[in-house]
């Protein structure tokens, strides 16, 4: 794993990957499609679900989107119903470590380049105005020691003082105001417990999201322009990371924030090939010409069609005359040029906007670069849910991993069996727990007195006999069965939830010879509503941006949405946990930690218990 791999895939993990999941009528055309998006109101995330009690900030989210955004949630319904090839490409490595390590390694540059000041921060480097500047990609630099890494590759602080317990409690009591907000321009915004740079890291907040905040802020130690209060809890310094300045450029750019109601947060593509050249402003004619060489033949092709009519979607602008889209703060400075490069063969993207200019079609990703939606396909991901369970739904139930699976009834005089039905392929179906012998071979009995057979493509999931001691009182945990590639969610001693998994290829072996998942019990420790997954060796490149849904339980193990397969109940991934993206929204909104509302990512050492074993 190469060291620039592991602070992209780790600290910076929340980067790219939507789109939208929802059925689309036979024979609805794209048109209509399309006639339709003006008219409809656009989707709000459920903060019921979301178990926050922040109140929602739509009424002032529209100050800064314009009608052209607001149409474009809509669009995450509609867009990805066409038919596409599933890729198979591979999920974060397991060797990744997360915020252990790149917290780590930026400590020990900050040391080398600002040395640190008698309270165990690092000092400011200052520009030639005198203005404090950060010392690396984080602005509140800190300067970290061995014991400032907790187990499980959580960082944590120093225990805080009685006196900043106090702090803490007083400004927890602040009063936000409903017309006020914090707007971040970092792809990783950082939320901290305390107003202060060594305080512990609650989230993060993406680039272009609105949080409410306190009128004045809490302080100013470590940060220049003062650190605010905001929804629902936590400290953010302003400055180069955070602006109180709702009509920045990059706020109003990057205002269309991931739709957390739907399975597919963002609209999103895959890359065709030749591969989409990565542009930094919207490019004149000229500018394609040059960049695409094929471009005269490629366009023949009327591949943006797929996409639908989008003539009505004029250009940001903020970007008219030729304006470069700004960077979001930790991005390396481009040249002057209207191209930053091309994307990997295997690359997707997530787009928070689409639009036309001089009739091409173009799209403006989530890392703000702008791209050519000819030279992007849609995706169609997997509709396979798993079950709720309650009064009605409970357990044994059996899943069918094969398209042939039949239901058997007994004949009349009940010495034989006939064949009723077909089973829908990956159906739940309830059984009664028993397994019975008729005509020499296993069936499991349904509990509407018929019969499926017994073998390895039937998964049988049934509620834990023996109790494991975590299970005690409402604790929410999840139970995964590798060979079986089934999981179960448990509130207590309850099952709340059961799916189909897609574990590591290696199955039960060792995972650490193998790319089996990893065995034992871990706690969830950090979530991204999505974030970046890729790959840089010889053999094995590739770039996901934003893989919807990512949650962290041990080093570089995740539970996160898959959408370049719809292979759940079989080994698949390198490691990782692969859900299918209504399961991966489901259980992301069930987990411990909650994400709040206009939060990207939240970390906590006390998150929903996961057991994986054979």
């Amino acid at each position: 794993m190469s060291r620039r791999q592991t602070i992209w895939g780790a600290i910076f993990g929340t980067l790219i990957a939507g789109g939208a999941l929802l059925a689309q009528s036979e024979g609805a055309s794209l048109a209509g499609i399309w006639e339709r998006l003006n008219a409809r109101p656009a989707l709000r995330m459920s903060e019921e679900e979301l178990n926050v009690s922040a109140q929602t900030i739509s009424s002032s989210q529209s100050q800064v989107q314009s009608e052209r955004t607001s149409a474009l949630s809509m669009r995450h319904q509609e867009l990805l119903e066409f038919t596409s090839k599933p890729q198979v490409l591979r999920p974060l490595e397991p060797n990744d470590s997360l915020l252990k390590t790149q917290l780590a390694e930026t400590a020990v540059e900050e040391r080398a380049v600002a040395g640190n000041d008698a309270t165990g921060f690092i000092k400011p480097v200052r520009d030639d105005d005198g203005n404090s500047q950060p010392a690396s990609l984080e602005e509140e630099s800190e300067a970290l020691s061995e014991t400032d890494v907790a187990p499980e590759g959580i960082w944590r602080s120093r225990v805080p003082t009685s006196d900043e317990h106090a702090l803490g409690n007083a400004q927890n009591s602040v009063d936000l105001r409903a017309d006020l907000f914090l707007g971040a321009l970092s792809k990783q915004t950082i939320i901290r417990a305390r107003p202060e740079p060594g305080s512990r890291i609650l989230g993060f907040a993406r680039t272009g999201s609105l949080l409410r905040r306190a009128a004045a802020p809490a302080g100013n130690r470590g940060c220049a322009k003062g650190w605010y209060r905001v929804e629902p809890s936590g400290f953010v310094c302003v400055g180069t990371t955070a602006t109180l300045d709702i009509e920045h450029p990059l706020i109003q750019l990057a205002s269309m924030q991931p739709d957390r109601s739907l399975a597919m947060p963002y609209i999103y593509g895959r890359s065709r090939y030749p591969t989409p050249t990565l542009y930094t402003k919207i490019p004149t004619k000229k500018e394609q010409q040059i960049a695409e060489q094929d471009l005269r033949g490629h366009l023949r092709k009327n591949f943006g069609s797929l996409w639908g009519d989008l003539s009505q979607s004029a250009p940001p602008s903020l970007l008219s005359g030729g304006v470069r889209v700004p960077r979001p703060y930790g991005y390396p400075r481009l040249k002057r040029s209207f191209m930053s490069g091309r994307a990997l063969g295997n690359s997707a993207f997530a787009f928070i906007d689409l639009f036309e200019s001089e009739g091409r079609f173009f799209g403006l990703t989530t890392d703000l670069s702008v791209v050519a939606m000819d030279r992007i396909e849609p995706i169609e991901v997997s509709h396979f849910k798993g079950q709720t369970l309650d009064e009605q739904h409970t357990l044994p139930l059996v899943y069918l991993k094969t398209h042939q699976a039949q239901l058997f009834r007994p004949t009349k005089d009940g010495k034989g069996l006939l064949v009723d039905r077909l089973i829908p392929y990956r159906a739940a179906i309830p059984v009664t727990g028993e397994i019975v012998e008729r005509l020499g071979m296993s069936f499991y009995a349904t509990r509407d007195g018929g019969y499926i057979r017994v073998n390895e493509r039937v998964a049988l999931v049934e509620e834990r006999k023996n109790m494991p001691h975590f299970s005690r009182g409402e604790r929410s945990w999840i139970d995964i069965s590798l060979a079986s590639q089934t999981l179960v969610a448990y509130r207590g001693t309850t099952p709340v939830f059961t799916t189909l998994i897609s574990s590591g290829k290696g199955g039960v072996s060792d995972a650490k010879t193998s790319s089996a998942t990893v065995q034992g019990t871990y706690l969830i420790h950090t979530k991204h509503v999505s974030a970046t997954m890729s790959g840089e060796t010889a053999e094995d490149k590739y770039d996901l941006r934003d893989v919807p849904y990512v949650q962290y339980f041990h080093e570089g193990y995740a539970f996160h949405t898959s959408h370049w397969h719809d292979s759940f109940g079989r080994p698949y991934s390198h490691g990782c946990i692969n859900l299918s993206p209504q399961d991966a929204r489901y259980l992301f909104t069930w987990t411990e930690p909650p994400v709040p509302l206009g939060w990207h990512s939240a970390l906590s050492l006390k998150g929903t218990l996961v057991h994986i074993h054979p």
